[in-house]
């Protein structure tokens, strides 16, 4: 009698599910999963999304973390995202072209960029209405493994007049995002991530990081700003991410390592500021408290650990 090899229930789930990735089935406006990380449609949105951690906890308006042993929590979180690229195996990207301009995104090919936005109208953020935790475009057809961006605003933008509410994009305008800019030289502050310790001390932990050191001053006429000595911007790079099961977490646990949260420290980006040397340094940016000589650049074979990238729960 002649018998046959047994096909568990498993090998046949498995062999429909790459069937029908070879044949690109799937329906819904969300990118399919491919054989190579995953795949999008033409046309088709794609969303990044973001979350705010202490190590594994989460961090919300009105609730309370633990960072360096300090039960805090945030009275600010936000944050400028520019240049989102969608990578492919074989080393190559594309642009993730931003929907549109409003509020919350300005679509202007290399000098896109667009606010994340993680406060919730409780506790010391309770005079907010605002929340933006994500940011949307679209890219060609294909496959995808993952992402690279910036956290910062582009030069080119950077320097526009925050309180013109004419020709500044609404993104950038301080009267739609209030505490988002500095001078007009100084331009945008690329985070305001602010902590408060919950037993209610008068005391902050905060990073407003920015361009310093700009060579003109628009205010005085001098324009345009073409350099800053210390750009402070933060390439992001994620080679294995999944917009559909992922998103990317800013951990302040990492951010804020070894500060003291009890004490105030208020990092402004400035040259010599001893509150931000730990924060620069989580976010591997070349940084000199001592001397001020750090030019704001990536040091070279140092990694940033501020953002990551989480699984969602599905």
């Amino acid at each position: 009698m002649k018998t046959f090899p047994q096909i568990s229930a498993l090998s046949l789930c498995l062999c429909a599910a790459l069937a029908l990735s070879a044949c690109g089935g799937g329906d819904g406006d969300d990118p399919q999963p491919a054989s190579n990380g995953w795949r999008v449609e033409e046309g088709q949105p794609v969303t990044l999304r973001f979350a705010a951690r202490a190590g594994n906890a989460p961090v919300a308006c009105g609730g309370e973390a633990v960072v360096n042993g300090v039960a805090v929590e945030p009275a600010d979180m936000r944050f400028y995202i520019s240049g989102v690229r969608l990578l492919r195996a074989d080393g190559t990207s594309v642009p993730l072209q931003l929907s549109g301009n409003n509020r919350w995104q300005y679509a202007a090919g290399e000098n896109s960029v667009s606010l994340i936005d993680l406060r919730q109208p409780a506790g010391a953020c309770a005079l907010t209405s605002q929340n933006h935790p994500e940011l949307s475009g679209t890219a060609p057809a294909g496959e995808y493994v993952g992402v690279e961006m910036v956290l910062g605003v582009p030069l080119a933008v950077n320097h526009l007049d925050a309180a013109d509410d004419v020709n500044t994009p609404e993104v950038l305008r301080s009267s739609v995002h209030p505490a988002m800019s500095w001078n007009w030289r100084g331009g945008r502050k690329f985070t305001n991530i602010e902590l408060r310790p919950t037993d209610g001390s008068a005391v902050s932990t905060l990073l407003h990081l920015g361009s310093t050191g700009c060579n003109a001053d628009p205010a005085k006429g001098d324009y345009p700003i073409t350099d800053c000595g210390a750009p402070n911007r933060v390439p992001l790079r994620f080679a294995s991410f999944n917009p559909m099961q992922q998103q990317i977490v800013l951990d302040v646990q990492a951010l804020f390592d070894g500060q003291d949260m009890r004490a105030e420290n208020r990092c402004m980006s400035a040259a010599r500021d001893q509150s931000c040397i730990a924060p620069f340094s989580a976010l591997g940016l070349d940084f000199h408290a001592e001397d001020g000589s750090g030019n704001g650049r990536s040091v070279d074979g140092a990694e940033q650990r501020a953002l990551r990238v989480e699984q969602v729960a599905q």
